[in-house]
């Protein structure tokens, strides 16, 4: 199993902000749910900080080859 995180909580909140796509109610309801997702992150076998996209993808990319060999 995969995780993505953002590189921090903050950014998360001011990425879905940034998008003006969903009332302040939405984002409420996904920055709790974000919350409890974080907090169970080490569940997964990796995690992934989506940070810089090129650099999550090529991650992603060597994750899927490691495990698919």
């Amino acid at each position: 199993t995969i995780f993505i995180t953002p590189p921090t909580f903050e950014e998360l909140e001011k990425r879905l902000r940034g998008r003006h796509t969903e009332s302040e109610e939405a984002i409420q309801k996904r920055l709790i749910a974000a919350k409890e997702e974080i907090n169970n992150a080490d569940k997964f076998h990796y995690v992934i900080e989506n940070d810089i996209v090129d650099k999550a993808v090529d991650e992603l990319i060597e994750i899927y080859n490691k495990e698919t060999k």
